[in-house]
């Protein structure tokens, strides 16, 4: 029996510890040390991609392993961003979003960035990813070339709302399908946590999850259990329930990590600080470890003995260095031209580093946070002021109110529904108990229906026996034959026993219903006090005595989580490798929550999302806020209430986490806000008019419904209409009128010319080129008409609409388009003008547009006059042309009318080219002056409209308006 446990081997004795389930983090981490760790040989936690199989250690290095990941996502990517540029027609520009680069054909210059349409977008933060980096992304879809784009934003560290890597872009046809490959390629995985025991056992648990919680499960299949205590773990796992064995066995694998070296499970050693210092001017440099000086004097001295050993050797003049590249410890703050305080600062800070135990991640968080540039500073800083790390916010809560540094108030308890069935039937049947019968027919309605019916029926039926026992007496007191008398007898007999059944049935009556009452009213208990404890549980508990001590009441549960985000409202809150570290000083940084409870009186609402900003202490710092928000995040409607005032007012509970809006979410919703607001002047460049036309025409299609309520514009035979089809020929087309454009501006100008008036004027809201196009392409004049005074007007009027547009805000449509070609045509001399609400070619009208009823054939000076069927007169000439004027037709009263109108207008051909020539000079002074108007009002109603709107922001922003119960509470301060 001794030899069972050879020398080496541990024993298993497990030490004494109670329910694991019910320990605190501090009781689990003394159980797990003693009891397993000695054990345990590996204890890892890996993250697995389903798709691609790729894995890495959730909590070892951190930095090598974002690292890693990092380089396994630009390999999974088609595009990185600087790839995207220089190996496709698309880009990310300044503003983060993908276009569409569209250049020259012969010049190769950008002509226009066409923005593609953002379908949807999300971020991993949101439905709480949990692996290693949150990705931010945008879905793109280029309605023109049907590609989708994902574009992809790792996010680097530190606050949620910003430090994002440079974009991953996916390309493809298919959206459902680049979707797919997106989840499972970037996000779609398991975690796995593995055990290696010294015996020789090993322990395999899987998760289910890769999002809010893993809920991992023991898979025995690829598990080896040789000993007790591998068993003994399994056995803990499997008593917790929901997260919390999740939280049991990643505590393990922490504990061993730390162990071993306990700055790695915090993300990592960040190594020791090491420079290479290059010498300037000559082919000399080497890595030089900081850590082994003193101070940063001691460094510079070493690099000045570094050149003077050079110098020694080769007669140099070595007196320069630069920092060419640094490592380790700072090196985020390293640059070329470091001296002694920055060395000094590195050195100081690295050893105060090797006496801390906060992770680098952190106190580079913290450094950041607290605006310190000194390392050393920043370390006593911490120290100072670290009240502890927790694994989140539910243990510091918890930690708090064990140790009696807060009371758990009725704001933070709950109950769960199982509790609450069980309290509400215990309570029912224990108020049932002892109630009289009376008292609970009261209560059980239903129940007394039946008992006063059945003991009415009774009733009435003795009523009943006792008339027809009184017939009987009677008739017995008449009788004389003995016969008869005796069978009176009998019947009386049974009458009696009859009404005594019935009395006993009535005193049984009681006692037969008793235990239906019962039942029926602790059910109506039961309903009423359930209903209190998921409505009203505080009330509840003040009315059964339940004022003090809530945390240990058997039934209630503590919301610890909340406790502990409103307890660290104030306080700075870093948040690194899924651990809290609460410090006693909030700066504004880090992961500060703000305090989201009943304590705070003011409150900023959101109004067009009705949604809670924050609580605020003081007003003061309310109104603050409240301006900063309305200057940021425009569009959108910020109010202070006062906490009284707010459920009253616009129905939101401040202790409800779902009224509340993420800072996060604001930028988007004022996007949203402002959307309509931001339309922009669009140059028709390139092929956009074509493509926007397109772009319209596939939504009309795909929106159409022809009853069978699948949607889609079908054709005749019952197909589905060929966009691609129709798109390559629309482009085609396109691509005609554009060369036939630039040979016919290359045959008028000269190439050179030519070329520059194609490169020139790209800064025009619409470009010269653009109006002459769309002119063709709506064909009101052909390529073979246009001649050097329609390319000059073309100019004229691309900078009469970029005077009058630029910076305005407005945006241009096609009928704004119109106006433009209108104009250019006509200063051109092109007969163009208004027949019935559209434009037209004047000279390429119909002849006559109404039926002749009558020709007078009277001709005059070459000219006829006719009758029309409504009893008008016109006059035709020569060719058979309708005589106009301003290119509407004119008519006659009377035949003398339009004969006089020949003979003074149209007999001198001269005097009516004199006439014309002086009209279509006054014309076009008088639309130059409207125009220069026009553009001058546009100018100034564009400045008043920014000047107002500043003004309206302003006022808003530094409005101290709160709105309180019963009044408005105005107070807007002075100039």
């Amino acid at each position: 029996m001794n030899n069972m446990h050879k020398k080496g081997k541990p024993v298993f004795r497990m030490t004494k510890g109670g329910d694991v389930t019910k320990m605190s983090r501090t009781e689990l981490e003394d159980y797990i040390s003693k009891n397993y760790l000695p054990h345990l040989s590996k204890a890892s936690m890996y993250f697995s991609f389903y798709e691609t199989g790729y894995d890495y250690d959730l909590l070892g290095d951190s930095k090598l392993q974002r690292n890693a990941l990092l380089k396994y996502y630009t390999d999974n990517s088609d595009f990185t961003e600087s790839s995207l540029a220089e190996n496709s027609n698309y880009k990310i520009n300044d503003s983060w979003e993908i276009v569409e680069v569209i250049k020259d054909p012969e010049t190769d210059e950008i002509i226009e960035e066409r923005e593609l349409e953002l379908i949807a977008q999300d971020n991993t933060y949101n439905f709480t990813y949990l692996g290693l980096i949150d990705l931010n992304w945008r879905v793109y879809y280029d309605d023109v070339n049907e590609h989708y784009f994902y574009v992809i934003h790792p996010h680097i560290g530190g606050d949620i709302r910003g430090n994002y890597g440079d974009a991953l872009i996916l390309k493809g046809d298919d959206k459902e399908e680049l979707f797919y490959r997106y989840y499972y390629n970037f996000i779609s995985g398991r975690a796995t946590i593995y055990f290696e025991f010294k015996d020789g056992s090993n322990l395999v648990f899987d998760s289910e999850n890769d999002s809010d919680v893993f809920n991992f499960n023991f898979v025995e299949e690829n598990s080896e259990i040789n000993s007790k205590i591998a068993q003994h773990l399994v056995d803990d796992f499997q008593k917790f329930t929901g997260y919390a064995g999740d939280e049991f066995l990643q505590q393990i694998v922490e504990e061993f990590s730390t162990e071993n070296n306990p700055k790695f499970v915090g993300g990592g050693d960040v190594g020791t600080p090491m420079a290479y210092i290059e010498i300037l001017g000559y082919n000399d440099g080497q890595w030089m470890d900081l850590s082994v000086y003193d101070s940063g004097e001691e460094f510079m001295d070493a690099i000045s003995e570094y050149m003077a050993e050079l110098n020694k050797i080769d007669g140099g003049d070595r007196e320069e260095y630069r920092v060419a590249d640094f490592e380790g410890f700072g090196d985020g703050d390293y640059y070329e031209y470091m001296g002694e305080s920055e060395f000094d600062n590195i050195i100081q800070g690295y050893k105060e580093y090797e006496n801390s135990n906060f992770p680098i991640e952190v106190i580079e968080e913290y450094k950041t946070d607290t605006g310190t540039d000194d390392y050393s500073d920043t370390i006593r800083s911490m120290n100072d002021n670290f009240i502890g790390e927790y694994d989140d916010y539910e243990d510091y809560g918890y930690q708090l109110v064990q140790d009696g540094l807060f009371e758990v108030t009725d704001s933070y308890i709950y109950i769960t529904d199982t509790d609450k069935r069980l309290l509400a039937g215990e309570e029912a049947d224990f108020r049932a108990e002892d109630m009289s019968f009376e008292d609970l027919l009261e209560i059980a309605t239903e129940t007394n229906n039946d008992y006063e019916k059945e003991k009415e029926d009774l009733e009435s039926r003795i009523e009943e026996l006792q008339e027809e026992l009184s017939d009987l007496e009677a008739l017995y007191d008449v009788q004389e034959e003995e016969n008869d008398y005796q069978q009176t007898m009998e019947l009386i007999g049974e009458k009696q026993m009859l009404i005594e059944e019935i009395e006993e049935q009535i005193s049984n009556l009681e006692e037969s219903y008793f235990s239906r009452a019962k039942s029926e009213a602790s059910e109506i208990f039961y309903d009423e006090i359930y209903d209190k404890l998921d409505r009203d549980l505080s009330s509840w508990l003040d009315e059964n005595g339940y004022t003090e001590n809530l945390a240990d009441v058997s039934f209630l549960s503590v919301d610890y989580e909340e406790i502990g985000k409103d307890l660290a409202g104030d306080y700075l809150v870093i948040e690194n490798n899924r651990n809290i570290y609460v410090f006693s000083t909030y700066v504004g940084g880090g992961k500060a929550i703000k305090m989201k409870n009943k304590e705070f009186p003011f409150f900023i609402v959101e109004e067009k999302n009705k949604k809670i900003i924050s609580g605020y202490a003081t007003k003061e710092d309310a109104i603050k806020n409240k301006g900063n928000l309305v200057r940021q995040y425009k569009g959108l409607k910020f109010n202070i209430y006062e906490k009284n005032a707010l459920s009253k007012k616009t129905n939101l509970n401040p202790n409800m986490k779902g009224d509340y809006m993420n800072l996060s979410d604001l930028e988007s919703a004022s996007k949203i806000a402002t959307e309509p607001s931001k339309l922009k002047v669009v140059g028709y460049k390139g092929k956009s008019g074509a493509k926007k036309s397109l772009k319209y025409i596939k939504e009309q299609w795909q929106d159409l419904d022809f009853g069978d309520g699948k949607g889609g514009a079908k054709f005749d035979n019952g197909g589905t209409a060929d966009r691609e089809e129709m798109m390559n020929d629309l482009r085609k087309k396109y691509e005609r009128i554009e060369t036939g454009i630039r040979f016919k501006l290359a045959t008028i100008l000269g190439i050179d010319e030519a070329i520059n008036y194609m490169d020139g004027y790209i800064n025009n809201v619409v470009h010269p080129y653009d109006l002459i196009r769309s002119a063709i392409v709506k064909e009101f004049i052909t390529i073979d008409e246009i001649n050097k005074e329609i390319i000059n007007e073309s100019i004229y009027e691309s900078d009469d609409i970029t005077s009058t547009y630029k910076g305005s805000g407005q945006g241009i449509g096609s009928s704004d388009m119109n106006v433009f070609i209108y104009n250019m045509l006509k200063s051109a001399g092109i007969p163009i003008g208004i027949v019935n609400g559209r434009y037209e070619r004047l000279d390429k009208m119909p002849i006559i547009e109404e039926p002749i009823e009558e020709v007078i054939e009277e001709p005059i000076n070459n000219h006829r006059i006719i009758l029309s069927p409504s009893g008008n007169f016109m006059i035709v000439n020569e060719n058979q042309e309708i005589i106009k004027e301003n290119g509407n037709t004119i008519y006659f009263g009377s035949k003398s009318e339009a004969e006089n109108y020949v003979i003074d207008n149209l007999s001198n051909p001269n005097k009516a080219t004199v006439g014309a020539v002086l009209m279509a000079v006054d014309l076009a002074q008088k639309q130059q002056q409207a125009q220069a108007e026009a553009q001058e009002k546009a100018q100034a109603d564009a400045q008043a409209r920014a000047i107002q709107e500043q003004q309206e922001l302003e006022k808003e922003a530094t409005s101290t308006e709160i709105i309180s119960d019963d009044t408005i509470e105005v107070n807007m301060p002075t100039n």
